[in-house]
């Protein structure tokens, strides 16, 4: 199957939020909140809404990409430019304040402060290194090669296109690690993130481009 990319619109928002949602559900970094929560269809709830903020508060510095099937959106990547990172207040104008309502608002902003501290690694590389902020493929998509064909066939000829010498980024499953590794990443950080509790290992990856 031949995947087309381009940038995302703003009336696709929806749809990308859903796909990073679905694949991001029972991904490690997020089960503390889920214990928290503790309702399904209101932790679904939070997990759309959560992307819903990240990819509004990113696609008008145009920085949003998705991977096509006969016109189907089947893949998703945020890409961080050097020195560009979103603001805490970019983030709350595009809706992140209706996530403080999914618990007392001590706890979502302990929260949000965890889920910052992932990515603590990536931004000391941020004056001259890209950074990946989410990358999703729809889970009907999924160990069928998407992953690898996104960066391989888009994102790193896009880096190169555009100045870039170097990607970052941090991820938190066994099975990610290797897909990075495979893709050419080195992994230089491996910090544990700790909140509530609970412990999620943290690891840091790199490219060079």
């Amino acid at each position: 199957m031949v995947t087309t990319y381009r940038a995302a619109k703003k009336s696709e928002v929806e749809t990308m939020a859903v796909i990073v949602a679905e694949a991001f559900m029972d991904y490690p970094l997020y089960q503390p909140l889920r214990k928290i929560i503790n309702n399904e269809k209101k932790y679904a709830r939070f997990m759309v809404d959560m992307q819903r903020t990240l990819i509004k508060a990113h696609i008008k510095k145009k920085d949003c990409f998705v991977g096509l099937v006969d016109e189907e959106i089947i893949s998703f990547i945020i890409l961080e430019k050097p020195k560009s990172k979103v603001s805490f207040f970019r983030y709350l104008s595009v809706g992140g304040l209706k996530l403080g309502t999914y618990s007392c608002i001590t706890t979502m902003l302990s929260f949000f402060n965890y889920l910052d501290r992932a990515w603590n690694a990536c931004n000391k590389t941020k004056k001259t290194a890209w950074f990946v902020v989410q990358v999703a493929v729809s889970k009907l998509y999924q160990g069928k090669q998407f992953g690898s064909k996104l960066f391989q066939e888009f994102v790193y000829p896009y880096i190169r296109a555009n100045g870039g010498k170097m990607l970052t980024l941090s991820t938190n499953t066994e099975s990610n690690y290797r897909f990075y590794i495979k893709n050419g990443f080195t992994e230089f950080d491996n910090t544990p993130l700790h909140w509530k509790g609970n412990t999620v290992e943290n690891r840091s990856f790199k490219i060079a481009l």
